[in-house]
Parts: C-alpha cells; sequence; structure tokens
C-alpha cells in the first residue's frame, strides 16, 4: 500500500494530492492540536489548579505542486483544484464539511472533517526560473472539530427473534424475565478521545434506560416505543436529539435526560483497554418480535 492524503468534498467527490502529476511537499497541522486548560484559584492559592482541558480548533496546511505538460493544461489544473475546495460545494440549507484523510502504508485510513481557510493565491511566478506549466501552493484547511477519526463505523448489536431465540455477536451478561430485559455491552474504543456514538433501539420496548456503568452516565426516558419502531440517540456534540422513525423528534419526551449532553464512550486509561460496559433495562418486550438494540461509534484520534 501507498500512503497518501486526499480531500472529500461534502458531494462525495475525490481529489488525491499525489498521483502522477501531483505531489504533496508537505503537511503540518497533524500532530496536537491547541490545547487550553480550565483552572481554579482559591483566595490563599499559588498558581491555579487544573480541572479539565478543551482542544482548540486545528489548522492543516498543505504544500501541493501540480505538473502539466501545456499551457492548457496547466488552467485546467487550477480550475480543478479551485473547484474541489471552494467551500460552497453544499447542499441549499444545510451547511456540510469537507474530509481530509490520511491513508496509511496497512490500509488503515483517519479522517477530519475540515473547510478551507486560505489558498490557493496562485501568486505571480518566480521570474528568475521558468515554471509556465506547474504551480506549488499553500493550501490551508480549518478543522473546527479537530480530532481524527476512523472512518470504518463500529458496533455492538442485540437481536430478539420470536423464531430463532436470542442473537449474540457478543459476550455479555444478559437478564430476560417476564416482559423486561437487562443487558450490558462491552462497547471498545480503540481511539485516543471520546466518542458519542449513536444508540438505535428498535421496539417494542418501554421504560428505556441506558447507563454508561464506567462514567456513571445515564440516559433514560418514558416513551413506549411500539413494535417494529425505531428510535435512535444521537449524541455527537451539537447534534444531540432522539429521533422517532414514525413521530419524529421525541427529545423531550419523558425524564432523566440529564445526561444526554455527556453520555460518552471512553478510551483507556479513563477505561481500561477502552472497554466501556453499557447497561440497557427495557419492559414491554414480551411478544419478541422485533427488538433490537444496537451501538454505533467511530474511534476518534487527538492527532497523528
Amino acid at each position: 500500500m501507498t500512503e497518501y492524503t486526499e480531500y472529500i468534498t461534502p458531494d462525495g467527490e475525490t481529489y488525491r494530492f499525489d498521483t502522477h502529476d501531483k505531489f504533496l511537499l508537505s503537511e503540518t497541522g497533524l500532530g496536537m492540536p491547541p490545547v487550553s486548560y480550565i483552572t481554579s484559584r482559591s483566595p490563599t492559592q499559588h498558581g491555579e489548579t487544573v480541572l479539565d482541558y478543551r482542544l482548540g480548533t486545528r489548522v492543516i496546511q498543505l504544500v501541493h505542486r501540480r505538473n502539466a505538460c501545456n499551457r492548457e493544461d496547466y488552467w485546467a489544473n487550477r480550475d480543478e483544484l479551485l473547484d474541489m475546495i471552494r467551500p460552497n460545494r453544499n447542499g441549499i440549507s444545510t451547511y456540510n464539511l469537507g474530509k481530509l484523510r490520511k491513508v496509511f502504508p496497512d490500509g488503515s485510513k483517519r479522517d477530519i472533517y475540515v473547510t478551507i481557510e486560505q489558498g490557493p493565491e496562485f501568486a505571480a511566478r518566480d521570474t528568475s526560473r521558468w515554471d509556465e506549466w506547474a504551480f506549488t501552493e499553500t493550501i490551508r484547511f480549518i478543522a473546527h472539530d479537530p480530532l481524527f477519526f476512523d472512518p470504518v463505523q463500529k458496533s455492538a448489536n442485540l437481536t430478539l427473534a420470536s423464531n430463532s431465540g436470542l442473537t449474540f455477536p457478543f459476550s455479555l451478561p444478559l437478564l430476560i424475565e417476564d416482559d423486561k430485559i437487562n443487558l450490558t455491552l462491552t462497547c471498545t474504543t480503540e481511539g485516543t478521545e471520546d466518542t458519542f456514538p449513536n444508540i438505535v433501539l428498535t421496539g417494542p420496548m418501554s421504560g428505556v434506560l441506558v447507563r454508561n456503568t464506567n462514567l456513571d452516565l445515564e440516559i433514560s426516558f418514558n416513551y413506549n416505543i411500539s413494535d417494529g419502531e425505531i428510535v435512535t440517540i444521537y449524541l455527537q456534540p451539537g447534534n444531540k436529539r432522539i429521533i422517532s422513525d414514525l413521530v419524529g423528534d421525541i427529545t423531550g419526551v419523558g425524564y432523566g435526560l440529564s445526561d444526554l449532553a455527556t453520555f460518552r464512550l471512553a478510551p483507556h486509561p479513563k477505561v481500561t483497554n477502552g472497554d466501556n460496559y453499557i447497561h440497557f433495562h427495557g419492559a414491554g418486550i414480551a411478544s419478541f418480535g422485533n427488538t433490537a438494540i444496537s451501538m454505533n461509534w467511530y474511534d476518534r484520534y487527538i492527532g497523528l
């Protein structure tokens, strides 16, 4: 495998920065993002006490050269680059981000959401040498979410089927009593930063409680999920909501949503080996019709 970097536009087009006529001369900003610390100080304290930290916006800068064989191709190459990275490759009502993707020699990938901040400028050429068929440009992307992630989604799933019994694609403690279910999924993140999963619940089910026993975080709401109805709990920052495929947004339904803002999976060493134990409780599943539970997430990384 060859290591390379590419940009994926919001509408799914790809521009690779190193092919037969393209060269990536340098890339910076892939390591540790800016860090600021939350501190406190008592009236008589010398210095400060560190309470927590926050990661700042990441800037990624690429120096990109592209060659051509004639002046016509030179202008076509300029047009292609500008068209691919322009900030308005979006839908009408939403602003979507592009992705920078780093592909490693072993075939693994890391993505980060970005938008263009500066460049290419196509400044006047160096008059001391002839270079009329190529350009070398600095392109600066900004990543408002500074974390990289593995684009291969991870999941843990449980299905209760009326005819075939129970299907367990993993090991878990399980208790089914009358119409209630109590189970714990092991959700292992191999990243280096917290990640915010989606929780997908397929009815019939009611009185749902989801708890990360490692972090003592809990989501509960009083809503009767009908047979075959799918309720998805979205936990990504800035996009936290609970959606039913039948009735729409039910975020405000019921009670006990105090940890909806902070519910997450934590990496090692916050959680040993990244093994997060997620406990589920639900009632109203006596029919064993379509009841299913799944957790979906992306491993996130503080840098490359």
